[in-house]
């Protein structure tokens, strides 16, 4: 039965704190604001960003409408018009106990209503799985050649994001409920426009992710003076040796000395720094000194993650060579113990548990775009499902199809379906890891057919859904690219300047012909 008010005390709910509602085709996220730093060691630079809680859709549709002017009745008639005589008094019954239950941390009830509306921030369809996290591929060309790139990134990749392309694409993924985003590439730094982009980055999402080789940001004062200038900022840097080994991992010839220079920079300003390091069987026995050296450097998460046979990385290992190394790594990351501030690499059993890692998000909660708008679940998934253009295509269709829901309620590989899997080491927790194996040398791979069950990695459903011409780019799987040489001592020549003109600057430089390529929160 609606509540009734008298006239003499009515009740018109209110929010205390900012909250976010986030809704998707099954409830959707409640975000509840957290008043913290981003920075470390930079007093009164603080930045309100937003933890998420799960909860059903009835519950967030009534919080959307709590704007302090709508009085309890009122919003229980809203109520019912939208759920129905039957269902509307009692799901409303609930959302007032929960008012009730956090009254005095996240609502007051006033006697009067409030003179100006203040409704929550409210994003997302009940139609779909908009996410809430994204990469941003603003370009593909890289400064380095490294043969482990899952990307196949290097100078003579020619593909860049418009700066108009990426405004667009920011607005329109924060329409929809981004609030954090990861800006990378190739590598991102060397855009032309990547001080214009992260400007308006920073302007439009709560955190904003920088992911660097760390070479201009150790090198130029610009790109260093654009990011110290944030202050909901955080930087990754890759680091996968020590010193020379380092270079010639990278293939560059100051890599080493300027990942360093970032990441001091970095940790200095106080600004969240991460470093990344990718292992292979190359400098798997850097891992140790590899350790004690970012320790040293006093940054706040260290990733240890293996090679795996992606874009060039194919060149470097296979689905069980990989599972093999993964192996290996392990053993060198546990005589370090469960140091959770240092490395977030978490330590596998060799032969699988029959409970399911926690689903990453990919697909629903995160997804990557690239340079033409396209979208994927993931950016390891270079070479993978397409599941739309964010340039050409409205939201609801490319978050609101069927892989969405595969994506959303799918558990990560390495569960029960996967005991006593040769590839489990290799697949565990990634979905891409495991289409690629499924698509393979595993067709049968139970864990693909029981979660996404006549989805296909191909882009026919994509390409039919298509209506415009404009966006109907060709499509089809890469084959393996070339090994990147190693008879250079780096692939482009112009490790010395500031990289700050359009043709990128290792055009043009003598090389030798084999640097010829035929051609990455709840």
């Amino acid at each position: 039965m609606m509540a009734v008010e008298s006239a003499l005390q009515p009740a018109y709910p209110a929010l205390l704190e900012a909250l976010e509602v986030h809704r998707d085709a099954e409830g959707g996220l409640l975000l509840i604001p957290v008043q913290g730093k981003l920075r470390r060691a930079a007093p009164g630079q603080e930045r309100v960003s937003h933890l998420p809680y799960r909860a059903e859709g009835y519950l967030l549709d009534y919080l959307a409408e709590l704007d302090g002017a709508r009085s309890r009745a009122e919003l229980e008639r809203r109520f019912n018009e939208r759920y129905g005589p039957l269902f509307g008094p009692p799901l409303a019954a609930r959302c007032w106990e929960f008012i009730e239950q956090y009254r005095g941390r996240l609502f007051e009830i006033r006697a009067t209503p409030q003179e100006t509306p203040n409704p929550p921030r409210v994003t997302g369809s009940p139609e779909a799985y908009f996410p809430v996290h994204a990469t941003l591929e603003i370009i593909e060309t890289c400064n380095m050649t490294c043969d482990h790139c899952y990307y196949s990134s290097s100078p003579d990749k020619t593909g860049k994001m418009s700066l108009d392309d990426a405004v667009i694409m920011m607005d329109r993924l924060a329409a929809g409920g981004v609030r954090v985003i990861e800006l990378t590439g190739g590598e991102c730094t060397i855009h032309t426009d990547f001080v214009a982009i992260l400007e308006h980055a920073c302007r439009t999402f709560d955190i904003v992710a920088v992911l660097t080789n760390g070479y201009r940001l150790g090198t130029s004062d610009k790109i260093w003076n654009a990011i110290r200038s944030k202050d909901n900022l955080m930087v990754q840097v890759s680091l996968d040796a020590v010193g020379e080994r380092h270079d010639r991992f990278r293939k560059h010839p100051r890599a080493y000395e300027a990942a360093i220079r970032a990441i001091e920079r970095v940790v200095s300003a106080g600004i969240i720094c991460r470093v990344a390091s990718s292992i292979s069987e190359e400098n798997l026995d850097q891992v140790e000194e590899l350790y004690r050296t970012v320790k040293a450097l006093g940054v706040d998460k260290h990733s240890f993650a293996a090679v795996a046979p992606h874009g060039r990385g194919c060149n470097n290992t296979e689905a069980v060579g990989a599972a093999e190394l993964v192996r290996k790594l392990n053993e060198r990351l546990a005589v370090f113990g469960r140091d959770e501030r240092l490395y977030d690499t978490p330590v596998q059993s060799q032969h699988g548990t029959s409970e399911p890692p926690h689903n990453c998000g990919a697909g629903a909660r995160t997804i990557a775009v690239d340079q033409q708008g396209y979208v994927r679940a993931c950016n390891f998934s270079r070479d993978s499902k397409k599941l739309g253009n964010l340039l050409h295509e409205p939201g609801e269709a490319i978050f609101g199809q069927q892989a969405s829901f595969f994506f959303a309620n799918a558990p990560s590989p390495g569960g029960r379906d996967c005991l006593g899997c040769d590839y489990y080491l290799h697949c565990r927790g990634c979905f891409v890891k495991a289409f690629m194996v499924s698509e393979t040398t595993f067709p049968a791979c139970p864990w693909r057919a029981r979660w996404f069950p006549g989805m296909s990695l191909g882009l026919d459903d994509f390409q039919s859904r298509l209506t415009s011409s404009q966006s109907a780019k060709s499509s089809k799987f890469d084959a393996c690219p070339e090994r990147a040489p190693r008879d250079l001592p780096t692939i482009c020549g112009a490790h010395e300047d500031d990289l700050e003109y359009a043709a990128h600057p290792g055009r043009g430089h003598a090389r030798s012909s084999a640097a010829k390529l035929h051609l990455r929160v709840v």
